[in-house]
């Protein structure tokens, strides 16, 4: 009897895992487990591979959120662009993404502001913590962070003092975003304008353009 509940319960186990969704043979319960394995590349596949799965990989939040903590910088910036794919399927874990919008290495930062981003008003609470990413002293952070407040349009109204900032920042990438986010709050970016305007008449044709379109932007509104 026992030996027939045991076959049972195994029969049971393989069927849940072959109606959970798969990438390269392992269902996203056997990725999940090795999140956690010693070897960092091993982790980093288990993230890639969640990553790869997307939305359907969505019980495996827990597993990512703690895989924020993991002393691999590679494997914490593979963890945050999973989560990034993942959608509205990790919008609890906005707070944890804040938190590694603070982490030591760049690549984490880029990952996280772009994640923040995508979740929309899941994550409004991200708009301050995003308006002093916009500070950071990677370029490549600050331009993420300047794009992402634009997904948020006038919600991101807090962020106008450090984009207006952003405007005059030495990196053109970030001047660019920062024009096209202050484009997209609309109305509440008024105090922005001057700054803008003055931009719209250098050289550089990026700069210019991006400047211009913002100004248009608020005039249609």
């Amino acid at each position: 009897m026992r030996k027939l509940l045991t076959t049972v319960s195994l029969a049971l186990l393989l069927a849940g895992c072959r109606q959970e969704a798969s990438f390269q043979g392992k269902s996203v319960t056997q990725w999940r487990a090795e999140l956690k394995d010693r070897d960092p590349e091993v982790r980093y596949a288990a993230a890639a591979a969640l990553g790869n799965i997307g939305a359907k990989a969505g019980a495996a939040v827990p597993d990512l959120t703690e895989a924020l903590k993991d002393p691999n910088d590679m494997v914490r910036a593979r963890v945050v662009t999973t989560l990034w794919s993942l959608g509205s399927a990790a919008k609890d874990t906005v707070p944890d993404l804040i938190a590694a919008l603070q982490d030591k290495n760049a690549e984490v930062r880029l990952n996280a502001a772009g994640a923040l981003g995508s979740l929309g008003s899941s994550g409004d609470e991200a708009v301050g913590p995003l308006a002093a990413v916009v500070k950071d002293k990677d370029a490549k952070v600050r331009a993420a962070a300047a794009k992402a407040l634009g997904k948020f349009g006038s919600r991101g109204k807090d962020a106008v003092p450090a984009l207006t900032a952003a405007l005059k920042d030495q990196n053109n990438e970030v001047r660019i975003a920062a024009a096209n986010t202050l484009g997209a709050i609309g109305p509440e970016a008024t105090s922005a304008v001057p700054v803008l305007t003055k931009m719209s008449e250098e050289k550089d044709g990026g700069v210019r353009g991006a400047a211009l379109l913002a100004l248009r932007q608020k005039k249609e509104r």
